[in-house]
């Protein structure tokens, strides 16, 4: 996946990092298997490399000290680890070895779930081999679209300012200002909603904020589709918890939704779309003077033609996406649990 500015100790903006169980020779391996199905003459190792390196330049294999996953580090420790006796490394090996299987079928049925609300996204917006979808603010009839669409969303690191890249004496703040940035991302155009909440009207990033921003997109943003399916990593005090289940089941009552799914990516490996549109944000964040609320909306706006900027509220006070408490109106729910 494509994450530029948010890959340490690459100097490229474009790499695309494959996992580091992956090593250049299984690829190799799978290439010439290919070939030999095909009847076709398969390169060697070396040739393979060389081509490798000469034509995608951009396509790295992940070193394993970069590896975000505390499993799979404690796990290669473990094999690596001189004291380890040969049974114990066998446990674990076999132990690392179930958890990246986990890994790929998560990620593959995340994949598919992509594509298959993409081709039905595309098909039915698709007019005289034109694609032609609807606008943000739309405000769609929910439930009108006989389409699947798939969402993810997840929290990006707070952003500070005023900031300038130059650091002019002059300009000193004791506490620079918190703005946070919260996306949902539609993969079927692309195009991701950045809500950027400022510190003065924050709510924290409990059950109310994400489901109340949640409800936001889908009543002024979302396409009026029947099914949904939604992906968000494995955060158990903002997506995965019960008041987030509660209000899913809602929509679908009320007739909002005929179907949603809710699923997460395992703990470690949640690097997917809206990180995408998060380093392209903070590209060009960290290149630009900040001043004011309204100005990291507009490098929002300039970062990407997949990124749109939504204010919780100004710097008048003024609120747009209001929070609303949840928590309160499914209280006879939980009470009756």
């Amino acid at each position: 996946m494509l994450l530029p500015g948010r890959v340490p100790g690459y100097c490229r903006t474009d790499i695309k990092l494959l996992p580091s169980s992956v090593t250049k020779r299984n690829i190799w391996k799978d290439y010439r298997d290919a070939m030999i199905k095909c009847d076709q003459r398969a390169a060697s190792y070396r040739t393979f490399c060389r081509r490798w390196l000469e034509l995608l330049p951009s396509l790295v294999i992940m070193k394993p000290l970069t590896d975000l996953c505390w499993t799979c580090q404690q796990r290669g420790e473990a094999i690596k680890s001189a004291s380890s006796s040969l049974e114990e490394k066998n446990a674990a090996l076999q132990a690392y070895q179930d958890h990246l299987t986990t890994v790929t079928i998560e990620w593959s049925y995340y994949t598919a779930v992509r594509k298959e609300c993409k081709d039905s996204i595309t098909q039915h917006y698709t007019v005289n081999n034109e694609f032609s979808p609807p606008p943000l603010h739309s405000r769609a009839e929910p439930n009108s679209a006989p389409i699947k669409a798939h969402y993810s969303f997840d929290y990006a690191q707070q952003v500070h300012y005023p900031c300038d890249p130059l650091q002019p004496g002059p300009v000193f703040f004791l506490t620079p200002r918190k703005c946070a940035v919260f996306g949902i991302h539609c993969e079927a155009f692309p195009r991701q909603v950045n809500f950027l909440c400022d510190e003065a009207g924050d709510c924290g990033k409990g059950s109310n904020t994400v489901i109340s921003q949640l409800h936001y997109f889908l009543e002024n943003h979302g396409l009026g589709e029947t099914d949904v399916y939604l992906h968000a990593d494995n955060c158990t005090g903002q997506n995965k918890n019960n008041y987030m289940v509660w209000y899913l089941l809602w929509r679908v009552i009320t007739g909002r939704h005929t179907n949603i799914t809710l699923s997460f990516l395992v703990v470690g490996h949640t690097k997917f779309a809206p990180d995408w549109c998060f380093g392209l944000f903070k590209r060009l964040f960290k290149r630009t003077r900040i001043g004011s609320l309204r100005s990291i909306a507009e490098v929002v706006q300039k970062s990407a033609i997949c990124n749109e900027a939504q204010l919780v509220s100004d710097e008048h006070g003024n609120v747009i996406v209001p929070t609303l408490d949840w928590i309160t109106f499914f209280a006879p729910i939980s009470s009756r649990k």
